[in-house]
């Protein structure tokens, strides 16, 4: 009688252990998502997926290192970029949680070189983009660093404490800076004692078994398993080597790695649950109002976006460029998470990542009852407008806000955005004046209206494409001739950065010359105001003295604020 109860009670065990393994399998899905990555001659990317607190999936697709066809691993690190933000911030409120310093607490407090900008910076400024200092990588870029120079943090630093004026008030505004992040690392390592990136290797890394995370360093230590960075191009990948602000403020690390990290999350081996929940604050500027709507997704206190997926409560952050080449998102109400890094900056690693939520989380979406609503926008919504419709959209438009002019013209039958050159994207009508990009119609679309005697470009992206809004009004583009152009020739110094441009005509057209760069021409838009396709350049206005003499100009973006370039002399 034993042996029966035994056999029965075998099978139910079997029964149950089926059962329990009976998950849908997703594998050939997923594969198929980075089929056109997935080659030996490509770039890729690798993936892990984590529910419940464990890791339940983990794949790799394409080579870390095209010179020598070495396919990505599970050990392959990548570059995360802007991804370490939540660790910067998770060192610092893990300070906080043991009682070494506060988030209201005054920058200076810990950076005594920091200047005064009028206004107290509190370390939570810092953590949320809301600090208002001006970008430390495009004003090193401004100051004639090129972007694969070795770069040291002490450099860095200088150009920051050299600064007379912070962009606005910190906590009255959010802009997405790497300033703030580093100057959060010097804080760490100030209260800690050690160099931020030992707290964090035996404070985080090392308690959560993240052995394949690892800081860069200024004397460029060999990485191993590194992958390569690249882009494409008219004749293939090249390779792409750029270091922002310094390299011991660059992280490796593996897809297994950051899925380790997630699951911290839903059960902290580090930290607490109150510190996990202090993560997930939303940003609130000193108006009372949240930092939505000015280019965010109510910015955590953690060091990253909140914003709802498909009804869901989703956590996220990526590296490099709107979610291009690194990504991470987690679904907290769901136990869920996806990690996906990549090593191709023509690589939407956003993209793919919210795919395989799909797959995963179909039956938790919160559909609308009283809306049948399209999942996706393709071709067949494409419509045919004749050119006649299509040119009268052509032209130049400026955004008042950030300073900042985009155009809008026909090539080859089909209307483009352009940027500057070489980045531009199609568009592609789905009504008489709304546009979609090609390349990502479900998240950007432009839009053409007519306000108060006013034609504005209004350009929208997010998820359905209609998330944030940057309005931009046409205007005509002023025109000067040779002679008129030569007046803003010249010498231009500016003191803050200790750097210098000389100003040239050079073919008939006003060129900007610096000694470590290429030269790179300036176009004028507006009377005194010029443009150019270099990001740090962008909006260049000129001033006068009361006999109308050319005696320096600004330089006035979004990221650094406005820098005086005195002239002294002629070119």
């Amino acid at each position: 009688m034993k042996t029966h109860y035994s056999i029965i009670l075998l099978l139910l065990t079997s029964l149950a252990a089926i059962a329990q393994n009976s998950k849908p399998s997703f594998d050939k899905e997923i594969e198929a998502l980075f089929s056109e990555w997935n080659q030996h001659d490509t770039p890729g990317a690798a993936v892990a997926v984590v529910q419940k607190g464990k890791i339940i999936y983990s794949n790799e697709f394409g080579s870390a290192n095209l010179e020598h066809q070495i396919p990505i691993s599970a050990a392959t690190k990548f570059k995360l970029n802007s991804l370490q933000n939540q660790i910067v911030a998770f060192a610092v409120l893990l300070l906080e949680s043991q009682g070494k310093l506060s988030l209201e607490d005054n920058i200076q407090k810990y950076l005594p070189k920091m200047p005064d900008f009028g206004k107290p910076i509190k370390i939570r400024h810092l953590l949320t983009h809301t600090h208002g200092i001006p970008n430390v990588s495009t004003l090193q870029r401004l100051a004639g660093w090129e972007a694969n120079d070795m770069k040291t943090r002490e450099q860095a630093l200088e150009i920051i404490y050299g600064l007379s004026a912070s962009i606005y008030d910190a906590g009255d505004r959010y802009r997405f800076c790497d300033s703030g992040t580093l100057l959060a690392t010097e804080i760490v390592a100030k209260v800690s004692g050690i160099p931020f990136t030992n707290f964090v290797e035996n404070q985080v890394f090392k308690p959560l078994n993240m052995a394949n995370t690892v800081y860069g360093t200024v004397e460029n230590r060999v990485i191993s398993n590194q992958s390569k960075m690249y882009s494409n191009s008219e004749d293939g990948f090249k390779n792409e080597n750029a270091v922002y602000i310094s390299s011991d403020f660059t992280l490796y690390s593996t897809a297994e790695d950051m899925a380790r990290w997630m699951l911290n999350f839903e059960s902290p081996k580090v930290g607490n649950l109150d510190l996990i929940k202090k993560m997930y604050l939303p940003t609130l500027l000193n108006d009372g109002s949240s930092t939505h709507g000015q280019g965010s997704s109510s910015y955590a206190v953690y060091g990253q976006f909140t914003s709802p997926y498909k009804g869901l409560k989703r956590i996220e952050q990526n590296g490099r460029n709107y979610g291009f080449v690194t990504y991470i998102a987690q679904f907290p109400e769901q136990d869920f998470g996806v990690v996906v890094l990549g090593n191709s900056l023509d690589f939407h690693a956003e993209g793919a990542a919210l795919k395989i939520a799909d797959l995963f989380l179909e039956n938790d979406f919160i559909h609308e009852k009283t809306t049948v609503k399209k999942d996706s926008i393709t071709k067949n919504d494409f419509i045919k407008l004749s050119i006649p419709e299509l040119q009268k959209f052509c032209g130049s438009y400026w955004n008042k806000e950030s300073s900042y002019m985009r155009k809008i013209h026909l090539k080859d039958g089909k209307l483009y955005y352009y940027r500057s050159e070489g980045n531009e994207s199609e568009l592609a009508p789905i009504s008489k004046n709304t546009f979609v990009l090609t390349q990502e119609p479900d998240s950007y679309s432009i839009r053409f209206e007519q306000k108060s005697d006013k034609d504005l470009m209004i350009f929208a992206w997010g998820e359905g494409g209609n998330e944030f809004q940057y309005f931009n009004e046409k205007f005509d583009l002023v025109t000067y001739d040779t002679k008129q152009l030569a007046e803003f020739t010249g010498l231009f110094w500016c003191e803050n950065l200790n750097v210098m441009y000389k100003l040239i005509m050079q073919d008939g057209v006003l060129t900007v010359s610096h000694n470590r760069s290429d030269d790179f021409a300036i176009t004028p838009y507006k009377a005194d105001k010029f443009t150019s396709d270099a990001y740090y350049f962008d909006n260049v206005e000129f001033e006068r003295d009361k006999k109308g003499n050319i005696n320096g100009f600004w330089i006035r973006t979004t990221n650094i604020g406005s820098q005086y370039f005195k002239k002294l002399g002629e070119s």
